[in-house]
């Protein structure tokens, strides 16, 4: 009768440190999901810099998304300390971005078409 009790709370105490273990596993795994890396983009030399979020807040409250909407692709250009958002727009020979200033939160179109006729 002993040993019966005695593997009873054996399998009680490995079932109970089994499940605590991946509770414990699942509360980092959700940390980890909640840390969110965030983008910043900044022009060379200067202190001011904007995040992704932010210019993508920017772009969907301005005349950007007037012509299409935002995709997600997106890269920082560090020279101008612009942001810039491609466009889901179809237009011939064109591939346009909507471009964030990250100084003057400034957003406008650049069509980024190439010059040839289209046929």
């Amino acid at each position: 009768m002993k040993k019966i009790i005695g593997i009873t709370v054996f399998v009680f105490l490995l079932f109970f440190a089994v499940s605590c273990q991946k509770q414990e596993q699942a509360q980092v795994e959700k940390q980890d999901n909640e840390q969110k890396t965030e983008e910043y983009c900044a022009k060379t030399g200067s202190d001011k810099k904007m995040s992704y979020d932010d210019a993508k807040a920017i772009a969907e409250k301005s005349d950007c998304v007037k012509e299409g909407g935002l995709k997600e692709t997106h890269m920082c250009n560090e020279n101008s300390g612009t942001w810039w958002i491609d466009l889901d727009v179809d237009k011939k020979g064109c591939s346009p971005a909507c471009v964030i200033d990250t100084e003057s939160g400034s957003a406008e179109i650049n069509w980024r078409c190439t010059g040839l006729l289209p046929e």
